[in-house]
């Protein structure tokens, strides 16, 4: 059962959003189980014409395990500089201290992060920044497969929330050694080089009209999203280790 608990913190601008996000959640499910969770009516003609507008893509990106058979990179060459719809969440390792290795983890919580061949060969030092989604200017990498993963992931992903860690279209959960990030919105796709040759995937949140924003809330977003595992311990629980939940 996806657990939503916002950030007051929220500006203005985000307002509609988060009233929009918050009818999503109830009408896609997210509170399964509930009287809430009632059935979704089909949608009307006009919403139809909302739902035409944009691609959309609901699956999970993922920046420390493959994105093999997940369709994520065709989607955004397939979207380059153009707009599409994300409902998705990034499993991400937490930021460490400058300087912490395998050697010197016990610094550091309980981590499985020198185990994970992506976080030794694709991670970069340039992301251990404070922030849910910061991933300095050359993104997280965005690995396909292992023999991408082996090569050292030959693309990466930049997301920008216009409102940052206090959108009011995201939510996270923190463990002792990963946070989930949780957003939804509508993004331009832009793809450049990099300097060492990498594909970057720049998502860069837009401004819709709220006709368009409440259609894709309200059908296309998942109605089935488990929360993933931000912890080490086989024998901790959810609630022993989720130390930092909004």
């Amino acid at each position: 059962m996806k657990k939503f608990r916002h950030n007051v913190r929220y500006s203005m601008r985000s307002y509609t959003r988060v009233i929009a996000f918050l009818l999503a959640a109830f009408a896609g499910g997210a509170f399964t189980g509930s009287a809430l969770a009632s059935e979704t009516p089909a949608p009307s003609a006009q919403e139809r014409a909302e739902l035409a507008k944009f691609p959309s893509y609901t699956g999970n990106i993922e920046v420390i395990s493959p994105n093999e058979g997940n369709g994520l990179h065709e989607f955004l060459d397939a979207n380059e500089d153009q707009t599409v719809f994300i409902e998705t969440t990034v499993l991400r390792y937490k930021p460490a201290p400058e300087g912490v290795t395998a050697k010197t983890r016990d610094r550091i919580p309980p981590t499985d992060r020198f185990e994970n061949p992506v976080f030794q060969k694709c991670w970069g030092d340039e992301i251990n920044q404070p922030g849910r989604l910061v991933s300095g200017d050359e993104g997280f990498p965005l690995p396909l497969d292992q023999a991408d993963i082996e090569a050292g992931c030959a693309a990466r992903v930049k997301i920008d929330l216009t409102d940052g860690d206090f959108a009011g279209n995201m939510n996270a959960q923190s463990g002792t050694d990963k946070t989930e990030i949780y957003f939804i919105g509508f993004f331009e796709v832009k793809k450049e080089t990099l300097g060492s040759g990498k594909t970057l995937y720049h998502l860069i949140e837009t401004a819709q009209p709220d006709a368009t924003i409440e259609a894709f809330y309200k059908f296309a977003t998942r109605k089935d999203r488990p929360m993933r595992q931000v912890w080490v311990e086989e024998t901790q629980t959810p609630s022993d280790a989720i130390i930092n939940k909004k």
